[in-house]
């Protein structure tokens, strides 16, 4: 045994983003290995705290940690490095200075076997016994197969007996006993390498893992494969024992940054998946899990550096809650008509209120699960006859209903277990129209109901309400005329109370602005339309973000996966300007809202729904529900996502809870594949942070700000390019470069908004159809009021651009070659009022080219001192 000094580094770490190695919980307190940095938290309530952040190990990572019964000592163990840590001094948040040993193989698991016995299993499968009081080794053993190991367990179980698993190199999975050394069982029934084996506390099951993406499960007594389960994409990296009642559960992660959960049923010889949770991290790779029963959670740690709490309550308790119609009949004692379906359905503050495609109105409580009828006269249920559009306003308790004529029927609750007051509003503009939706919009006490129809002559109808002495009652009506095109489907709207402008959306990305304050003339006119402001085709939600005297900020989504926030100016006309434009590789967005700093978007992905956090790059919630031909909406408040939709004639309520604070993120991460390149802005803004940009080979940049303290907040992801990136660089305080292969590079513009924005300004055309080449580096200068930007290519090509920021255009003043040598580095200079060219190439060699007058465009001259053009002068 040998002491491992840990030297002071010259330059003091403020923070640490790499891969999570290793994760162990202990009564509600749980230890990360982030690195060689120990970080420990106090998960005991919904708001995890951070009570320690230390550096525990000199040079390696943390791969396996192990706590005492007693929860008073602390093993973390990498490479051949392990320390011993009070947990009580570490909690206190006192300085420790650690006393790191070293032994001389590869460590793969520990435990203590007391308070005075660590056990360490190593890469050759051979077990030493160390006192931890003299660090001294007492005993080794071995049970004759030294097998190089990439995974082990040891386990004490409850009967004080002592089991070894170590998972081999080659498929095996070695059973065996410490005390004797006697081989237990070697099974074989993987393919490949074993990259995980665990044991649970009563010594009766196995579990092992292995890259040909199965786990199974073992009997341990009898050596006997109980049951497969299968469904990770790739190989999985790690697993852990947990019981609910008397029914064994597995959770298991992997390459595919997805965690599971596994139940097993006595009998049967699979292994049941009783949740997934999916792109639980960003890149690949989730390295290390644990599970916490005293917190209902299972926890995640991946290669992108973040440490993530997972929800297990919702998936381990009862099936999700449904009502078939039948079901509903029997509480309601409704007769249903051959094909009646619930037709749709909104939430109010303790309910559901539903219509059918016979216009009969149920209200369900949330509180008591008891469904009622809402009694209609047989000519109301009529005028609900295969049509209805149901849309409602949550905190004023009235749900508005409808007709194909444009009759609409409020219907307002005291409570959901009361008879709601009924008020019928019988349309007069639409002159025989039909209705093609009705749109709603409540804010700040203001109610809006719009009525579409699809004749364009036809004006929308805009009714405005308010509350008074808690009745809901029409305010005014205005008609609006429609745009003259031919066709404007209206899909969501919002209004801007602070300018008075209505903002109506469309399909082909397309919004028609009204300004309500205009009403002299009737119908109210358009003021403005604005066509295609982004990639895509219907916009599915849209929401002010901000709004100021003339000025107003919208977030919109888009069904083809975008979403961009844009801000509407109005001087003489109206205008627009695109702040920030995205786009999303999960398929349809349904709508998307701010939850403070964080955008989340939620829509359909082949059969399931989900709920995603674009600005934290995490799932929220996903559902089976069968894809997005139903009926269906999403509610949401403080503390859970409810997701209400049909399917087979049956009614399911699907629920995903807000339980931990900030979504269950310890610990935030990166992009969790290989970071090429990183950029600071060198402006400092006032609020004392600067804007840091990374650029990494999955093809994503991600913008955030760097604060003093070492924290990186990130706000965006941005998918532009669809190439491996090379480098991102600030231009100036605004505007930033990045380059990629074939032939990328993109100009970005940010807009320094509360929450910051970023939008591509510019692309650089490309000469070739199908661009090959990697533009390796660039560079840029301001000269003589003009930007210059030097881009340079896998192919020896340089070339000098003038970029004119107004008409957003490139101009090429100036190109040439090298050799034919890949060229890694580009840099302008400027010396004694001269700028010079400087380039860097992988033959090793570094050339330096005077700039000429680039008022024409011209060929680059040779490197200076250079008249042969031969590399062994540069």
């Amino acid at each position: 045994m040998t002491d491992c000094v840990i030297r002071s580094p010259r330059i003091d770490e403020l923070e640490h983003y790499g891969p999570v190695t290793a994760l162990r919980n202990h009564n509600k307190i749980l230890f990360c290995g982030c690195g060689p940095i120990l970080k420990v938290f106090d998960i005991s309530s919904s708001h995890p705290q951070l009570v320690f952040q230390q550096k525990v190990l000199s040079r390696n990572k943390i791969h396996t940690i192990a706590i005492t019964d007693d929860g008073k000592q602390l093993f973390a163990g990498g490479g051949r490095s392990f320390v011993i840590i009070d947990i009580e001094n570490i909690l206190k948040g006192e300085n420790n200075v650690f006393k790191e040993k070293a032994i001389d193989e590869w460590i793969v698991s520990g435990e203590f076997l007391n308070q005075n016995t660590l056990l360490i299993l190593t890469a050759h499968n051979t077990v030493y016994e160390i006192n931890t009081q003299s660090f001294e080794s007492k005993n080794t053993m071995d049970c004759g197969e030294k097998s190089i190991l990439y995974s082990g367990t040891i386990r004490i179980d409850t009967k004080g007996r002592v089991l070894i698993g170590a998972g081999t190199v080659m498929e095996g999975v070695i059973l065996w006993d410490y005390k004797t050394g006697k081989i237990l069982h070697n099974l074989t029934e993987h393919e490949g390498s074993i990259f995980g084996i665990k044991i649970d506390p009563s010594g009766k099951f196995a579990v092992s893992c292995s890259d040909d993406r199965s786990i199974k499960l073992y009997d341990v007594q009898s050596g006997n494969i109980l049951a497969t389960g299968w469904g990770h994409g790739s190989r999985i990296w790690g697993l852990e024992f947990f019981s609910v009642g008397e029914t064994l559960h597995v959770f298991s992660h992997g390459e595919d940054t997805t965690a599971r959960l596994w139940k097993y049923q006595l009998g049967n010889t699979s292994l049941d998946q009783v949740h997934i949770w999916e792109n639980c991290h960003s890149g690949k790779h989730i390295w290390s899990g644990c599970v916490s029963m005293e917190s209902s959670a299972c926890i995640t740690g991946g290669a992108d550096g973040r440490v993530r709490l997972l929800d297990m309550v919702p998936y381990l308790s009862k099936s999700t809650l449904h009502y078939s119609l039948e079901d509903i009949a029997g509480y309601t004692g409704v007769h249903f008509e051959k094909n009646e379906i619930i037709k749709q359905f909104f939430e109010l503050e303790d309910g559901l209120v539903s219509i059918t495609s016979h216009g009969t109105i149920f209200s369900y409580s949330y509180s008591s699960h008891n469904w009622r009828e809402i009694k209609l006269t047989s000519d109301e249920k009529q005028k609900f006859m295969n049509f209805s559009i149901m849309r409602g306003f949550k905190d004023a308790g009235t749900v508005a209903i409808t007709t194909r004529v444009g009759d609409i029927l409020l219907l307002q609750f005291q409570s959901i277990n009361e008879t709601p007051t009924k008020i019928w509003i019988e349309d007069e503009y639409l002159q025989s129209s039909k209705v093609t939706n009705l749109l709603s919009f409540g804010c700040n006490g203001q109610y809006y109901l719009l009525t579409d129809c699809p004749n364009p002559k036809t004006p929308f109808v805009l009714r405005e309400f308010h509350l008074s002495s808690g009745e809901f009652r029409l305010k005014s009506t205005t008609c609006l005329s429609q745009p003259q095109q031919t066709s404007f489907t209206t899909t969501c709207m919002v209004v801007d109370s602070v300018n008075n402008w209505l903002i109506l959306a469309s399909r082909y990305v397309t919004i028609a602005i009204y300004d309500l304050g205009s009403t002299e003339n009737q119908p109210t006119p358009l003021s403005a339309i604005f066509k295609k402001i982004t990639s895509g085709d219907t916009i599915t939600s849209l929401s002010t973000l901000m709004a100021a005297k003339n000025c107003s900020t919208l977030l919109l989504t888009v069904r083809d996966g975008a979403y961009a926030t844009i801000t509407l100016r109005k001087d003489n006309t109206l205008t627009y300007d695109i702040d920030l434009e995205n786009k999303l590789s999960r398929g349809f967005i349904e709508g998307g809202f701010f939850d403070g700093d964080n955008l989340i978007v939620y829509g359909f992905k082949s059969s399931s729904f989900f709920i995603w956090n674009e600005t934290q790059q995490l799932e929220l919630m996903s559902v089976a529900c069968g894809g997005a031909h139903r009926q269906w909406e999403l509610y949401r408040n403080e503390s859970e996502y409810k997701f209400v939709y049909m399917n087979k004639s049956t009614i399911y309520f699907a629920d995903a809870s807000k339980r931990f604070e900030n979504n269950g993120v310890l610990v935030d991460g990166t992009h969790g594949r290989e970071i090429r390149d990183i950029a600071v802005s060198k402006w400092e803004s006032g609020n004392n942070y600067r804007d840091v940009i990374t650029a990494s080979e999955d093809t994503t940049l991600r913008y955030g700000r760097l604060f003093p303290n070492g924290k990186v907040h990130v706000y965006w992801t941005l998918n532009k390019h669809v190439s491996g990136l090379q480098k991102v660089k600030f231009i100036d305080s605004n505007l930033v470069g990045s380059c990629a292969a074939n032939e990328e590079f993109i100009v970005w513009k940010l807009s320094g908004t509360k929450i910051p924005s970023i939008a591509d300004f510019a692309v650089l055309p490309t000469e070739h159809k199908n661009p090959d080449l990697r533009i390796m580096d660039f560079d840029s200068i301001e000269v003589d009021g003009e930007l210059l930007i030097a881009t340079v290519y896998s192919d020896s090509q340089i070339k000098v651009w003038k970029f004119d920021e107004k008409p957003q255009k490139f101009t090429l003043v100036l190109e040439g070659t090298y050799t034919t040598c890949c060229l890694l580095h580009v840099k302008f200079l400027r010396v004694a009022g001269n700028i010079f060219l400087t380039t860097a190439a992988t033959d090793g060699h570094l050339a330096i080219w005077k700039m000429p007058n680039l008022s024409n465009k011209a060929n680059l001259p040779a490197p200076i001192d250079q008249a042969t053009n031969s590399p062994e002068f540069y």
